[in-house]
């Protein structure tokens, strides 16, 4: 009797076991398998439940920013994290999009996207910056000062560089392909934001970075047509690389909302760093 208990005992327990195992090691899809209607059946549902809550939002992780998870693992609202920082905002978008998605069907156009993004987002990375939102065919990214790491325009730049070398990449596969390339530019702006939750008070709610700031990058991003490399920065993030990068000086223009003429420079490379800040 003892030896029936203690098999009946054992298997849920064992299935149980290796299954929070596999949950350890991030394998998310795992389910027991516990058709018993004793307290282990029920063990088995809730322990399903859970995992099933565990996947969804790994799954939702990849929808919303790091600067939203990171408010939400410290619990508290959004709104007491609203501040002023400094840093370098990135935009970049593919050149005739518009007329492009014409041209495509949508599932042909869905998985350049696809593609095109998961580059783009392995050179933002590797350069510690955060992709903030995707938005159609245009990607915003953030960099920060992180401890013991190079300034964040040098990074910014180096992410915008190796962006170009990866959709050079890309476009190289897509011709053995034998499909059409595509072109992006990029702008890179340096300065104060306002990083916090923008939104509805009841509703949906963003972390973003917000300001002038944020603006002039975007419009650098249109002007970056002018650069044979299609990467133009300010002059603050010019000022904010130390020496280190190297730049064409484009031409003075007229920046929509802005009074003044506004220089504009292409990076063409960054030395290395003689050290970190």
């Amino acid at each position: 009797m003892n030896g029936f208990l203690s098999r009946q005992f054992a298997a849920p327990l064992l299935s149980l076991r290796e299954a929070a195992e596999a949950v350890a090691n991030q394998k998310f899809e795992t389910r027991v398998e516990i058709t018993s209607q004793d307290e282990f059946g029920e063990l088995g549902l809730e322990f399903n439940r859970m995992v099933r809550g565990l996947w969804e939002r790994q799954a939702m992780t990849r929808f919303v920013s790091q600067d939203v998870l990171d408010v939400v693992q410290k619990q508290v609202d959004p709104g007491q994290d609203v501040g002023r920082t400094t840093v370098s905002v990135l935009f970049s978008d593919i050149r005739g999009f518009t007329s492009l998605s014409e041209k495509i069907s949508p599932e042909e156009l869905v998985a350049l996207l696809n593609e095109y993004f998961t580059r783009m987002e392995e050179a933002v990375k590797l350069h510690q910056g955060r992709i903030d939102k995707l938005v159609g065919d245009a990607m915003m990214a953030v960099f920060r000062n992180l401890p013991d790491s190079e300034h964040h325009a040098l990074r910014a730049g180096r992410a915008a560089i190796e962006m170009r070398r990866a959709l050079a990449g890309l476009n190289s596969d897509r011709k053995a392909q034998g499909l059409f390339p595509i072109e992006n530019g990029v702008g890179i702006n340096t300065g104060m934001v306002v990083s916090g939750r923008v939104g509805s008070l009841k509703g949906r709610l963003d972390y973003t970075v917000i300001g002038d700031t944020v603006n002039i990058a975007a419009r650098l991003e249109k002007e970056s047509v002018r650069a044979p490399r299609r990467i133009v920065i300010s002059a603050e993030t010019l000022v904010a690389m130390g020496g280190l990068g190297r730049v064409r000086f484009l031409d003075r223009v007229h920046l929509k909302g802005k009074d003044c003429l506004f220089p504009l420079y292409e990076l063409m490379s960054i030395s290395e760093s003689a050290g970190k800040v």
